[in-house]
């Protein structure tokens, strides 16, 4: 059996109006949103966990220096997040340090497991 290739001149050609060519845009853009949408969701996520791990510090520095309490459950919150952040990049990445940024992952939160369990040794003593 003989290998049949198409060469460019014999491909068949479909030359799309301009209506269609929106139609299939909005259609697409209406399942996963259009490409501004996706990049506004994705900075706004960023700029909220770096706003709230600011509030989360601010927080332990006037707990440690005015009220001379350690506040673990806050810092156990931030490396569970940070090594969830962390482990699902290595995970999903499309970088090449995959591995370092999920073994990253794993220690902190790893710290941040025993930020909490040193939270709840202060709560039962």
């Amino acid at each position: 059996m003989e290998d049949e290739t198409i060469t460019p001149d014999e491909q068949p050609v479909t030359v799309l109006s301009r209506e269609e060519i929106l139609e299939r845009s909005r259609k697409e853009n209406a399942r996963l949103g259009d490409e501004r949408e996706r990049k506004l969701l994705k900075q706004g996520v960023g700029i909220a966990a770096v706003a709230g791990l600011v509030i989360i510090f601010i927080i332990f520095i006037v707990n440690a220096f005015v009220l001379q309490k350690y506040s673990y459950e806050l810092m156990g919150t931030v490396f569970v997040m940070n090594g969830i952040n962390y482990i699902w990049q290595g995970r999903f990445g499309q970088g090449r340090k995959k591995i370092v940024i999920l073994s990253c992952g794993v220690v902190q939160l790893l710290c941040g497991i025993a930020f909490l369990v040193m939270w709840v040794i202060t709560l039962v003593v």
